[in-house]
């Protein structure tokens, strides 16, 4: 492969950073708990299907597809406060994902680093700096917007080349959101077999592959 000068690198951060997809897949399913079990069963099977997906959009659905009824505001709220309240201490615990801590400190001080998730910014902002991950980034963007415009805002304000920005992720949102932008992109995760795409099971192999580009 011919070696490419990296300007940044963007990751997300649910199943990219740290192993958090379960937790949140589990916390979808609590949340809904009144409804029953199927209802249960379909947020959590369209939440593992739409993954990088702000949790407004995937309640948003769920009302609509499911309860066959107008989401209120309140309700809403009430919605996203619950499902907070079921995942935030668990996704204080859950491991890092293999490889993410040696990709930071491979990347530290050599090349700027932010996030872009689909968690709300202010929740987002609070896990990574209880995790002691907040200081790798210079910035951390979360929801509101939707990811590709979270991506095309931290390329924009930054004055950075597109073609020169690595967007790592696992879900289907942030490969969309690399193509939005013409970005770079690494996968986590074998959904992104047959993407023509670097990928690998855990973000081991993008270590292996940081050492490929000139960065």
């Amino acid at each position: 492969m011919e070696k490419q000068k990296l300007s940044a690198v963007v990751f997300d951060c649910d199943g990219v950073l740290i192993e958090s997809n379960a937790v949140k897949t589990m916390a979808f399913g609590q949340t809904v708990e009144e409804f029953g079990q199927k209802a249960m069963d379909r947020l959590m099977n369209y939440h593992r299907e739409h993954g990088g997906i702000s949790r407004f959009k995937k309640f948003e659905w769920f009302y609509r597809e499911v309860v066959k009824a107008t989401l209120s505001d309140e309700m809403m709220d009430t919605l996203c406060d619950r499902f907070t309240r079921f995942c935030i201490d668990a996704v204080m615990d859950v491991p890092m994902v293999a490889g993410a801590k040696e990709s930071l400190d491979l990347l530290s001080g050599k090349l700027p680093m932010f996030v872009a998730s689909g968690t709300p910014e202010k929740e987002l902002q609070d896990i990574l700096i209880q995790r002691g991950l907040a200081a790798y980034f210079k910035r951390i963007h979360g929801t509101p917007p939707e990811k590709q415009y979270l991506l095309e805002r931290i390329i924009s304000e930054n004055g950075l080349d597109a073609s020169k920005v690595l967007m790592v992720g696992d879900a289907v949102a942030d490969l969309k959101a690399a193509q939005f932008c013409n970005t770079l992109f690494y996968g986590r995760g074998e959904r992104f077999n047959g993407e023509n795409v670097p990928w690998s099971q855990d973000l081991t192999g993008l270590v292996e592959y940081l050492g490929r580009l000139h960065f």
